[in-house]
Protein backbone atom coordinates (compact mmCIF):
# COMPACT_ATOMS: atom_id res chain seq x y z
CA UNK A 1 0.00 0.00 0.00
CA UNK A 2 2.94 2.51 0.81
CA UNK A 3 4.82 1.20 -2.63
CA UNK A 4 1.09 2.49 -4.41
CA UNK A 5 1.13 5.91 -2.76
CA UNK A 6 4.82 6.25 -3.69
CA UNK A 7 4.21 5.97 -7.18
CA UNK A 8 0.96 7.98 -7.55
CA UNK A 9 2.88 11.13 -5.74
CA UNK A 10 5.79 10.70 -7.69
CA UNK A 11 3.63 11.01 -11.04
CA UNK A 12 1.41 13.94 -9.09
CA UNK A 13 4.99 15.47 -8.74
CA UNK A 14 6.48 14.66 -12.34
CA UNK A 15 3.25 16.17 -14.05
CA UNK A 16 3.67 19.26 -11.73
CA UNK A 17 7.50 19.84 -12.42
CA UNK A 18 6.75 19.64 -16.48
CA UNK A 19 3.55 22.35 -15.88
CA UNK A 20 6.17 24.65 -13.95
CA UNK A 21 9.03 24.14 -16.57
CA UNK A 22 6.39 25.01 -19.06
CA UNK A 23 5.28 27.94 -18.02
CA UNK A 24 8.46 29.44 -16.81
CA UNK A 25 10.30 28.30 -19.92
CA UNK A 26 7.33 29.84 -21.88
CA UNK A 27 7.74 33.05 -20.19
CA UNK A 28 11.29 33.25 -20.08
CA UNK A 29 11.33 32.57 -23.85
CA UNK A 30 9.08 35.70 -24.46
CA UNK A 31 11.33 37.85 -22.78
CA UNK A 32 14.41 36.69 -24.52
CA UNK A 33 13.09 36.65 -27.65
CA UNK A 34 10.48 39.12 -29.46
CA UNK A 35 10.07 37.64 -32.56
CA UNK A 36 10.37 33.49 -33.05
CA UNK A 37 9.72 31.44 -30.17
CA UNK A 38 12.70 29.12 -30.18
CA UNK A 39 13.51 25.92 -27.70
CA UNK A 40 16.01 24.03 -28.23
CA UNK A 41 14.97 21.46 -26.43
CA UNK A 42 11.17 20.06 -25.55
CA UNK A 43 9.23 17.49 -23.74
CA UNK A 44 5.70 17.13 -23.57
CA UNK A 45 3.21 14.27 -22.04
CA UNK A 46 0.43 15.42 -24.68
CA UNK A 47 -0.17 18.74 -26.20
CA UNK A 48 -0.72 21.67 -23.52
CA UNK A 49 1.07 20.08 -21.09
CA UNK A 50 4.85 20.00 -21.93
CA UNK A 51 8.02 22.43 -22.13
CA UNK A 52 6.85 25.26 -24.39
CA UNK A 53 3.03 24.95 -22.26
CA UNK A 54 -0.10 25.21 -24.13
CA UNK A 55 0.82 27.39 -27.27
CA UNK A 56 3.13 24.96 -28.97
CA UNK A 57 1.92 25.92 -32.18
CA UNK A 58 4.01 29.35 -31.99
CA UNK A 59 7.54 27.35 -31.04
CA UNK A 60 10.24 26.18 -33.34
CA UNK A 61 12.28 23.42 -31.74
CA UNK A 62 15.60 22.02 -32.35
CA UNK A 63 14.74 18.59 -30.42
CA UNK A 64 11.52 17.79 -29.64
CA UNK A 65 10.09 14.13 -27.49
CA UNK A 66 6.67 13.66 -27.47
CA UNK A 67 5.23 10.57 -25.06
CA UNK A 68 1.93 11.15 -27.24
CA UNK A 69 1.67 14.04 -29.60
CA UNK A 70 2.87 17.41 -29.84
CA UNK A 71 1.91 20.70 -32.60
CA UNK A 72 5.15 23.00 -33.70
CA UNK A 73 5.89 25.79 -35.77
CA UNK A 74 8.78 24.34 -37.21
CA UNK A 75 11.73 21.48 -36.17
CA UNK A 76 14.85 21.71 -36.58
CA UNK A 77 16.60 18.67 -35.91
CA UNK A 78 15.11 15.75 -34.64
CA UNK A 79 10.94 14.95 -33.50
CA UNK A 80 9.93 11.48 -31.59
CA UNK A 81 6.63 11.12 -30.60
CA UNK A 82 4.31 8.31 -29.65
CA UNK A 83 1.30 8.64 -32.40
CA UNK A 84 1.50 11.93 -33.71
CA UNK A 85 3.70 14.98 -34.82
CA UNK A 86 2.71 17.59 -36.68
CA UNK A 87 4.82 20.74 -38.04
CA UNK A 88 3.11 22.94 -39.57
CA UNK A 89 5.73 24.49 -40.98
CA UNK A 90 8.98 23.32 -41.76
CA UNK A 91 10.28 20.35 -40.76
CA UNK A 92 14.14 19.04 -41.10
CA UNK A 93 15.98 16.27 -39.97
CA UNK A 94 14.36 13.27 -38.47
CA UNK A 95 10.53 13.20 -37.74
CA UNK A 96 9.86 10.03 -35.99
CA UNK A 97 6.05 9.27 -34.86
CA UNK A 98 4.16 5.79 -33.76
CA UNK A 99 0.78 6.51 -36.27
CA UNK A 100 1.27 9.90 -37.73
CA UNK A 101 3.85 12.50 -39.15
CA UNK A 102 2.25 15.92 -40.38
CA UNK A 103 4.50 18.54 -42.30
CA UNK A 104 4.31 22.09 -43.60
CA UNK A 105 7.13 21.50 -45.75
CA UNK A 106 10.80 19.75 -44.93
CA UNK A 107 13.64 18.04 -45.52
CA UNK A 108 15.07 15.14 -43.90
CA UNK A 109 13.33 11.58 -43.12
CA UNK A 110 10.14 10.99 -41.76
CA UNK A 111 8.79 7.51 -40.52
CA UNK A 112 5.34 7.11 -38.86
CA UNK A 113 3.69 3.76 -38.30
CA UNK A 114 1.02 5.10 -40.12
CA UNK A 115 0.91 8.11 -42.61
CA UNK A 116 3.06 10.82 -43.52
CA UNK A 117 1.84 13.92 -44.69
CA UNK A 118 3.45 16.82 -46.02
CA UNK A 119 1.43 19.99 -47.50
CA UNK A 120 3.95 21.64 -49.47
CA UNK A 121 7.50 20.49 -50.61
CA UNK A 122 9.59 17.95 -49.38
CA UNK A 123 13.46 16.60 -49.96
CA UNK A 124 14.68 13.50 -48.47
CA UNK A 125 13.50 9.96 -47.05
CA UNK A 126 9.28 9.24 -46.52
CA UNK A 127 8.97 5.99 -45.10
CA UNK A 128 5.34 4.71 -43.56
CA UNK A 129 3.56 1.15 -43.19
CA UNK A 130 0.45 2.77 -44.96
CA UNK A 131 0.32 6.11 -46.98
CA UNK A 132 2.35 8.66 -47.73
CA UNK A 133 0.98 11.62 -48.77
CA UNK A 134 2.84 14.95 -50.68
CA UNK A 135 0.98 17.68 -51.83
CA UNK A 136 3.74 19.59 -53.38
CA UNK A 137 7.07 18.69 -55.55
CA UNK A 138 9.19 15.41 -53.65
CA UNK A 139 12.65 15.21 -54.32
CA UNK A 140 13.71 11.97 -52.95
CA UNK A 141 12.86 8.15 -51.85
CA UNK A 142 9.28 7.23 -50.42
CA UNK A 143 8.30 3.80 -49.15
CA UNK A 144 4.72 2.74 -47.89
CA UNK A 145 3.61 -0.64 -46.95
CA UNK A 146 0.08 0.45 -49.26
CA UNK A 147 0.43 3.64 -51.78
CA UNK A 148 2.33 6.89 -51.80
CA UNK A 149 0.45 10.05 -53.57
CA UNK A 150 2.11 12.83 -54.84
CA UNK A 151 -0.07 15.74 -56.16
CA UNK A 152 2.83 17.52 -57.77
CA UNK A 153 5.57 16.09 -59.59
CA UNK A 154 8.57 14.29 -57.68
CA UNK A 155 12.34 13.61 -58.40
CA UNK A 156 13.31 9.57 -57.04
CA UNK A 157 11.93 6.33 -56.44
CA UNK A 158 8.41 5.83 -55.04
CA UNK A 159 8.16 2.35 -53.49
CA UNK A 160 4.65 0.75 -52.83
CA UNK A 161 2.72 -2.00 -51.48
CA UNK A 162 -0.46 -1.38 -53.27
CA UNK A 163 -0.06 1.83 -55.50
CA UNK A 164 1.91 4.84 -56.44
CA UNK A 165 0.33 8.26 -57.45
CA UNK A 166 1.86 11.39 -59.25
CA UNK A 167 2.17 14.23 -61.24
CA UNK A 168 4.86 14.28 -63.59
CA UNK A 169 7.77 11.86 -62.36
CA UNK A 170 11.44 11.92 -62.75
CA UNK A 171 12.82 8.47 -61.24
CA UNK A 172 11.19 5.34 -61.08
CA UNK A 173 7.46 4.17 -59.68
CA UNK A 174 7.64 0.91 -58.13
CA UNK A 175 5.05 -1.29 -57.01
CA UNK A 176 2.82 -4.74 -56.79
CA UNK A 177 -0.18 -3.17 -57.54
CA UNK A 178 -0.70 0.22 -60.28
CA UNK A 179 1.08 3.10 -60.82
CA UNK A 180 -0.47 6.06 -61.75
CA UNK A 181 2.23 9.24 -63.28
CA UNK A 182 1.05 11.91 -66.03
CA UNK A 183 4.72 12.43 -67.62
CA UNK A 184 6.81 10.02 -66.82
CA UNK A 185 10.73 10.69 -67.40
CA UNK A 186 12.26 7.13 -66.23
CA UNK A 187 10.81 3.60 -65.15
CA UNK A 188 7.55 2.83 -63.89
CA UNK A 189 7.64 -0.97 -62.46
CA UNK A 190 3.96 -2.41 -61.43
CA UNK A 191 2.79 -6.11 -60.54
CA UNK A 192 -0.95 -5.64 -62.13
CA UNK A 193 -0.61 -1.91 -64.59
CA UNK A 194 1.19 1.24 -65.26
CA UNK A 195 -0.42 4.21 -66.25
CA UNK A 196 1.16 7.54 -67.52
CA UNK A 197 -1.84 10.18 -68.39
CA UNK A 198 1.04 11.63 -70.89
CA UNK A 199 4.40 10.80 -72.35
CA UNK A 200 6.78 8.23 -71.57
CA UNK A 201 10.13 8.78 -72.01
CA UNK A 202 11.59 5.45 -70.77
CA UNK A 203 9.94 2.24 -69.73
CA UNK A 204 6.84 0.68 -68.44
CA UNK A 205 7.36 -2.30 -67.19
CA UNK A 206 4.13 -4.57 -65.65
CA UNK A 207 2.57 -8.05 -65.22
CA UNK A 208 -0.76 -7.27 -67.12
CA UNK A 209 -1.00 -3.78 -68.77
CA UNK A 210 0.66 -0.43 -69.63
CA UNK A 211 -0.65 2.65 -71.32
CA UNK A 212 0.21 5.67 -71.72
CA UNK A 213 -1.96 8.24 -73.15
CA UNK A 214 0.76 10.16 -75.30
CA UNK A 215 3.67 8.87 -77.13
CA UNK A 216 6.02 6.58 -75.70
CA UNK A 217 9.90 7.08 -76.41
CA UNK A 218 11.51 4.24 -74.78
CA UNK A 219 9.90 0.71 -73.95
CA UNK A 220 6.29 -1.05 -72.73
CA UNK A 221 6.72 -4.35 -71.48
CA UNK A 222 3.60 -5.98 -70.15
CA UNK A 223 2.60 -9.71 -69.68
CA UNK A 224 -0.91 -8.88 -71.58
CA UNK A 225 -1.48 -5.54 -72.93
CA UNK A 226 0.91 -2.84 -74.30
CA UNK A 227 -1.15 0.36 -75.23
CA UNK A 228 0.11 3.93 -76.03
CA UNK A 229 -2.47 6.72 -77.62
CA UNK A 230 0.39 8.00 -79.66
CA UNK A 231 3.58 7.11 -81.07
CA UNK A 232 5.94 4.42 -79.88
CA UNK A 233 9.91 5.31 -80.48
CA UNK A 234 11.15 1.90 -79.61
CA UNK A 235 9.57 -1.13 -78.09
CA UNK A 236 6.07 -2.30 -77.28
CA UNK A 237 6.17 -6.12 -75.77
CA UNK A 238 3.47 -7.89 -73.98
CA UNK A 239 2.14 -11.19 -74.09
CA UNK A 240 -1.33 -10.88 -75.91
CA UNK A 241 -1.76 -7.63 -77.60
CA UNK A 242 0.42 -4.33 -78.17
CA UNK A 243 -1.40 -1.12 -79.65
CA UNK A 244 0.09 2.33 -80.86
CA UNK A 245 -0.55 5.09 -83.74
CA UNK A 246 2.79 5.01 -85.19
CA UNK A 247 5.50 2.83 -84.29
CA UNK A 248 9.65 3.45 -84.92
CA UNK A 249 11.07 0.24 -83.92
CA UNK A 250 9.34 -2.82 -82.82
CA UNK A 251 6.00 -3.73 -81.35
CA UNK A 252 6.45 -7.87 -80.53
CA UNK A 253 3.16 -9.59 -79.31
CA UNK A 254 1.68 -13.47 -78.08
CA UNK A 255 -1.40 -12.32 -80.00
CA UNK A 256 -1.75 -9.29 -81.94
CA UNK A 257 0.23 -6.23 -83.07
CA UNK A 258 -2.22 -3.23 -83.81
CA UNK A 259 -0.54 0.42 -85.36
CA UNK A 260 -3.51 2.66 -86.41
CA UNK A 261 -1.14 4.23 -88.65
CA UNK A 262 2.79 3.75 -89.81
CA UNK A 263 5.38 1.43 -88.85
CA UNK A 264 8.75 2.05 -89.68
CA UNK A 265 10.43 -1.12 -87.85
CA UNK A 266 8.87 -4.70 -87.53
CA UNK A 267 5.61 -6.58 -85.85
CA UNK A 268 6.05 -9.58 -84.57
CA UNK A 269 3.06 -11.52 -83.15
CA UNK A 270 1.96 -15.36 -83.17
CA UNK A 271 -1.46 -14.37 -84.95
CA UNK A 272 -1.97 -11.03 -85.98
CA UNK A 273 -0.35 -8.06 -87.05
CA UNK A 274 -2.43 -4.51 -87.95
CA UNK A 275 -0.71 -1.50 -89.69
CA UNK A 276 -1.43 0.87 -92.70
CA UNK A 277 2.25 1.27 -94.10
CA UNK A 278 4.77 -0.94 -93.16
CA UNK A 279 8.54 0.10 -93.85
CA UNK A 280 9.85 -2.81 -92.74
CA UNK A 281 8.59 -6.45 -91.95
CA UNK A 282 5.51 -8.09 -90.42
CA UNK A 283 6.00 -11.19 -89.02
CA UNK A 284 2.81 -13.57 -88.09
CA UNK A 285 0.01 -16.19 -89.13
CA UNK A 286 -2.38 -13.07 -90.35
CA UNK A 287 -0.84 -9.73 -91.86
CA UNK A 288 -3.20 -7.01 -92.62
CA UNK A 289 -2.07 -3.78 -94.07
CA UNK A 290 -2.40 -1.21 -96.79
CA UNK A 291 1.34 -1.63 -97.97
CA UNK A 292 3.71 -3.60 -96.61
CA UNK A 293 6.55 -4.95 -98.70
CA UNK A 294 7.95 -7.96 -96.55
CA UNK A 295 4.92 -9.54 -94.79
CA UNK A 296 5.88 -12.68 -93.54
CA UNK A 297 2.61 -15.27 -93.13
CA UNK A 298 0.20 -17.81 -94.59
CA UNK A 299 -2.43 -15.37 -94.93
CA UNK A 300 -1.72 -11.68 -96.16
CA UNK A 301 -3.94 -9.21 -96.80
CA UNK A 302 -2.14 -6.26 -98.63
CA UNK A 303 -4.22 -3.62 -100.43
CA UNK A 304 -1.03 -2.49 -102.50
CA UNK A 305 -0.04 -6.54 -103.18
CA UNK A 306 -1.10 -9.38 -104.75
CA UNK A 307 -3.57 -12.34 -104.39
CA UNK A 308 -3.55 -15.29 -106.30
CA UNK A 309 -5.67 -18.45 -106.25
CA UNK A 310 -4.25 -21.13 -108.42
CA UNK A 311 -4.14 -25.06 -109.34
CA UNK A 312 -0.70 -26.71 -109.14
CA UNK A 313 0.64 -30.42 -109.77
CA UNK A 314 3.99 -31.87 -108.28
CA UNK A 315 5.88 -34.68 -108.96
CA UNK A 316 4.20 -36.73 -105.83
CA UNK A 317 0.74 -36.74 -107.20
CA UNK A 318 -0.59 -34.17 -105.38
CA UNK A 319 -3.49 -31.52 -107.61
CA UNK A 320 -3.79 -28.94 -105.16
CA UNK A 321 -6.00 -25.79 -104.85
CA UNK A 322 -3.73 -22.89 -103.28
CA UNK A 323 -4.28 -19.49 -102.20
CA UNK A 324 -1.05 -17.20 -102.28
CA UNK A 325 -1.31 -13.52 -101.05
CA UNK A 326 1.80 -11.36 -99.66
CA UNK A 327 3.62 -8.19 -100.63
CA UNK A 328 6.06 -6.81 -103.88
CA UNK A 329 8.34 -9.38 -102.02
CA UNK A 330 7.19 -12.18 -99.72
CA UNK A 331 4.21 -14.50 -99.99
CA UNK A 332 2.45 -16.70 -98.27
CA UNK A 333 0.69 -19.87 -99.55
CA UNK A 334 -1.82 -22.31 -98.04
CA UNK A 335 -3.57 -25.43 -99.86
CA UNK A 336 -5.15 -28.67 -100.54
CA UNK A 337 -5.87 -31.06 -102.67
CA UNK A 338 -5.67 -34.54 -103.95
CA UNK A 339 -2.92 -37.05 -103.94
CA UNK A 340 -3.95 -39.60 -106.43
CA UNK A 341 -0.99 -41.73 -105.89
CA UNK A 342 -2.04 -43.25 -101.94
CA UNK A 343 -5.44 -44.28 -101.93
CA UNK A 344 -5.49 -44.70 -98.06
CA UNK A 345 -4.59 -40.83 -98.00
CA UNK A 346 -5.95 -38.94 -100.53
CA UNK A 347 -6.19 -35.85 -98.93
CA UNK A 348 -3.18 -33.62 -98.92
CA UNK A 349 -2.52 -30.28 -96.79
CA UNK A 350 0.14 -27.60 -97.92
CA UNK A 351 1.50 -24.14 -96.04
CA UNK A 352 4.41 -22.63 -97.16
CA UNK A 353 6.31 -19.34 -97.68
CA UNK A 354 7.63 -17.45 -101.01
CA UNK A 355 10.08 -15.11 -101.91
CA UNK A 356 9.60 -13.07 -105.17
CA UNK A 357 12.43 -12.16 -107.43
CA UNK A 358 11.34 -9.70 -110.26
CA UNK A 359 12.92 -9.56 -112.75
CA UNK A 360 10.50 -7.69 -115.59
CA UNK A 361 6.99 -6.60 -115.70
CA UNK A 362 5.77 -10.20 -116.63
CA UNK A 363 8.48 -12.31 -115.81
CA UNK A 364 9.50 -13.41 -112.36
CA UNK A 365 11.55 -16.18 -110.58
CA UNK A 366 9.52 -17.71 -107.47
CA UNK A 367 10.98 -19.24 -104.81
CA UNK A 368 9.05 -21.04 -102.17
CA UNK A 369 9.18 -23.38 -99.27
CA UNK A 370 6.45 -25.62 -98.46
CA UNK A 371 5.61 -27.96 -96.00
CA UNK A 372 2.88 -30.73 -96.94
CA UNK A 373 1.35 -33.76 -95.08
CA UNK A 374 -1.59 -35.85 -95.83
CA UNK A 375 -4.89 -35.61 -93.61
CA UNK A 376 -5.33 -38.92 -92.23
CA UNK A 377 -9.01 -40.07 -91.82
CA UNK A 378 -10.00 -42.51 -88.90
CA UNK A 379 -11.58 -45.75 -90.48
CA UNK A 380 -11.74 -49.75 -91.31
CA UNK A 381 -8.65 -49.69 -93.42
CA UNK A 382 -6.40 -48.02 -90.16
CA UNK A 383 -3.71 -50.21 -90.74
CA UNK A 384 -3.39 -48.84 -94.50
CA UNK A 385 -4.05 -45.04 -93.50
CA UNK A 386 -1.35 -45.35 -90.93
CA UNK A 387 0.86 -47.42 -93.17
CA UNK A 388 0.53 -44.00 -95.50
CA UNK A 389 2.08 -41.06 -93.21
CA UNK A 390 4.32 -38.73 -94.47
CA UNK A 391 5.77 -35.22 -94.03
CA UNK A 392 7.44 -33.68 -96.68
CA UNK A 393 9.46 -30.37 -97.22
CA UNK A 394 10.47 -29.03 -100.16
CA UNK A 395 12.43 -25.90 -101.97
CA UNK A 396 11.10 -24.94 -105.37
CA UNK A 397 12.79 -22.89 -107.86
CA UNK A 398 9.33 -21.63 -110.36
CA UNK A 399 10.00 -19.31 -113.37
CA UNK A 400 6.72 -17.46 -113.54
CA UNK A 401 5.70 -15.43 -116.62
CA UNK A 402 2.38 -13.18 -116.48
CA UNK A 403 0.28 -13.74 -119.21
CA UNK A 404 -1.92 -10.81 -118.75
CA UNK A 405 -2.86 -8.82 -116.14
CA UNK A 406 -4.97 -11.57 -114.19
CA UNK A 407 -2.95 -14.72 -115.48
CA UNK A 408 0.51 -16.72 -114.77
CA UNK A 409 1.78 -19.98 -115.52
CA UNK A 410 4.84 -21.62 -113.62
CA UNK A 411 7.29 -24.60 -114.02
CA UNK A 412 10.01 -25.49 -111.92
CA UNK A 413 12.18 -27.73 -110.28
CA UNK A 414 12.24 -28.85 -106.88
CA UNK A 415 13.94 -30.06 -103.66
CA UNK A 416 12.10 -32.64 -101.29
CA UNK A 417 13.01 -33.96 -97.98
CA UNK A 418 10.43 -36.88 -96.90
CA UNK A 419 9.79 -38.33 -94.25
CA UNK A 420 7.75 -41.37 -94.31
CA UNK A 421 6.40 -44.95 -92.84
CA UNK A 422 8.25 -47.40 -94.43
CA UNK A 423 5.68 -49.41 -95.74
CA UNK A 424 4.04 -46.52 -97.94
CA UNK A 425 4.79 -47.26 -101.58
CA UNK A 426 6.72 -44.07 -103.19
CA UNK A 427 5.50 -43.19 -107.18
CA UNK A 428 8.04 -43.90 -109.10
CA UNK A 429 8.78 -40.29 -110.46
CA UNK A 430 10.10 -40.08 -106.56
CA UNK A 431 11.87 -43.32 -106.76
CA UNK A 432 13.55 -42.21 -110.06
CA UNK A 433 14.66 -38.93 -108.51
CA UNK A 434 15.92 -39.44 -105.17
CA UNK A 435 19.59 -38.90 -104.67
CA UNK A 436 19.71 -40.11 -100.95
CA UNK A 437 17.82 -42.82 -98.62
CA UNK A 438 17.70 -44.58 -95.67
CA UNK A 439 15.52 -46.27 -92.99
CA UNK A 440 15.40 -45.77 -89.07
CA UNK A 441 13.81 -48.17 -86.69
CA UNK A 442 13.25 -44.88 -84.35
CA UNK A 443 11.47 -42.29 -86.20
CA UNK A 444 8.69 -40.14 -86.11
CA UNK A 445 6.67 -42.90 -87.48
CA UNK A 446 8.42 -45.79 -86.26
CA UNK A 447 10.15 -47.59 -88.68
CA UNK A 448 10.75 -44.60 -91.13
CA UNK A 449 12.02 -43.79 -94.01
CA UNK A 450 13.67 -40.90 -95.19
CA UNK A 451 14.25 -39.18 -99.08
CA UNK A 452 16.00 -36.81 -100.72
CA UNK A 453 14.80 -36.31 -104.47
CA UNK A 454 14.55 -33.78 -106.99
CA UNK A 455 11.05 -33.07 -108.56
CA UNK A 456 8.99 -31.09 -110.48
CA UNK A 457 5.85 -28.42 -110.22
CA UNK A 458 3.84 -26.84 -112.45
CA UNK A 459 0.60 -24.68 -112.02
CA UNK A 460 -1.13 -21.50 -113.12
CA UNK A 461 -2.34 -18.54 -111.01
CA UNK A 462 -5.63 -16.50 -111.52
CA UNK A 463 -4.11 -12.77 -109.83
CA UNK A 464 -6.06 -10.26 -108.21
Amino acid sequence: MKRYWFKRWAAMTLCAAVCVAAFAGEEAEEKRTEGEKVTYFQFSLFPGLGVNGWRTWQYTNYASINLLGDVSKNERAFTLSGIWSAVRGDAQGLQVAGMVNYAGSGRGMMVSGVTNVVKGGYDGLMVSGLANVENGGYDGLMVSGLTNVVNGGYDGLAIGGLANVAGDVRGGQVTAGMNFSKDLMGLQLGGIANVARRGVKGMQLSAAVDYASGSVWGAQVAGLTSMSVGRVAGAQLSGAVNFAVDVDGMQLAGFTNVAKGDVDGAQVSAVVNVAEKVRGVQIGLVNVAEESDVPIGLINVIEEGEMSIGAGYDMMGNVMLMFRSGGKYTYGIVGAGYNHYFRYAPVALEAGLGVHAPVCKWFRVDNEFRYSAPLLVAGPNMGEVQASRYMNVSYSLLPFFRVCEHFGVYAGMTLNYMLSDSRLELPGLVDGGTVWQRERQDGVFGRTRESLFFGFAAGIQVLF
